[in-house]
């Protein structure tokens, strides 16, 4: 079949608030009588499309120094969407998994085919549909997914996340009392960001994920600017969905005290721009800001004062330790035999993140490379008195 491309504006807004047809025009090579025939013969056999299913995926190639995130696209507006989808694409006969390009705003912006209904039809005509498939955070993408039931203790911080839950789900339940900022604090490896991480599974395209390390700019300017781009897509998804999660990981780096300023100069100017958006001095019903610390002393105490709560997230109890071994344990391919209450009776201080990588993950790769049978109370314990007698040693040198 011979390229086409359609021309002109040939649709518009009737009375109803539907497109209606103008007029088509369409150029593209030139065809032969052979090829008229040939056409009219495939144009009874194809069915026309009734709606396509479009992933924006970007261009096909970039400079290696832009940013890889290019197939990030807002649509303001649903109806002049689909005048300008349709004065570009219609008469393609066109399948699932193929790429359609725009040729005019942002020329050769590619478009992935992600569902055609009816599944069976091929021809894009005046009547069909284009909707834009939403994007997942690329932050998100690369989260390994987790749910509440991965998450041993922290009882209040999964109350809190649930409460949230509801409200994503049932935003009219909560009107003016509708969860707002909320902050994770505790030591490094006790749970705080994996929380996070079962929320995000939860919740899907609905959070957001940063660093804080992330939002500070290399200019005056760049941290605040970075800030309210962040709160401004959280504002796009809100309009969309009907609410969203900001989750902000080490926010110490960004919302650090003021009297910071001059170890870094940058800290009133993001401390400023973190505040004004935590405190809604832009339209920001429906986003919820949930953000983690190790080191809560540090945090400007502004900021503190706009979370509505501040959950401690503490090292795991005896009882604890025990149900994480379990955890860890059923999830390698290999035979253990333990003694989990003698194991944890030396475990006091590690946090749930010791447990699985410092632990679980070393027997692991020891039961690998050494080809024993099973992993023991005794392996455990070995790595155990091993993991203390390098701190004490590195506390010798220090001391």
């Amino acid at each position: 079949m011979a390229k086409k491309k359609v021309l002109n504006r040939r649709v518009y807004l009737n009375s109803d608030n539907k497109l209606e047809p103008i007029e088509v025009t369409i150029e593209g090579e030139e065809l032969t009588e052979s090829d008229s025939e040939q056409e009219t013969d495939e144009t009874s056999q194809e069915s026309n499309i009734q709606k396509i299913l479009l992933k924006p995926v970007g261009y096909p190639i970039r400079l290696s120094e832009q940013a890889s995130a290019q197939s990030d696209l807002e649509i303001d507006d649903y109806n002049l969407f689909q005048a300008y989808a349709q004065d570009q694409w219609v008469g393609l006969i066109v399948a699932v998994d193929e790429y359609l390009f725009d040729q005019m705003i942002l020329p050769d912006f590619a478009f992935k085919i992600i569902k055609i209904i009816p599944e069976s039809s091929r021809r894009v005509t005046v009547e069909t549909e284009f909707e834009i498939v939403p994007s997942v955070d690329s932050q998100l993408k690369s989260m390994e997914k987790v749910g509440f039931a991965d998450i041993i203790g922290n009882s209040r911080a999964i109350e809190k996340c649930k409460i949230i839950q509801e409200f994503m789900l049932h935003p009219e339940k909560f009107g003016r009392w509708s969860p707002k900022n909320v902050l994770f604090f505790g030591f490094p490896g006790t749970g705080k960001t994996l929380t996070a991480r079962a929320l995000a599974s939860e919740c899907g395209s609905q959070i957001l994920v940063r660093k804080g390390t992330e939002l500070i700019g290399l200019h005056v300017g760049d941290g605040a600017n970075k800030i309210h781009t962040l709160f401004d897509k959280a504002r796009k998804i809100v309009k969309k969905s009907g609410s969203a999660i900001i989750f902000i990981d080490e926010i110490d780096a960004i919302g650090l005290s003021r009297s910071y300023q001059s170890v870094r100069g940058d800290v009133i100017e993001v401390s400023t721009a973190l505040l004004s958006e935590m405190d809604g001095l832009s339209e920001n019903s429906g986003i919820i800001t949930i953000a983690a610390t190790n080191n809560i002393d540090l945090l400007d105490p502004g900021l503190r004062s706009r979370f509505e709560e501040e959950i401690d997230f503490e090292l795991p109890d005896n009882s604890e330790r025990v149900q994480m071994m379990q955890l860890f344990l059923s999830q390698i391919d290999v035979p253990y035999e333990i003694s989990y209450q003698e194991v944890s009776n030396h475990l006091d201080g590690w946090s749930g993140r010791d447990i699985k990588e410092k632990l679980i993950k070393i027997a692991f790769h020891n039961v690998v490379l050494s080809k024993i049978e099973k992993i023991t109370t005794h392996h455990l314990l070995e790595i155990i008195r091993n993991v203390r007698k390098k701190q004490d040693e590195g506390n010798a040198i220090f001391s």
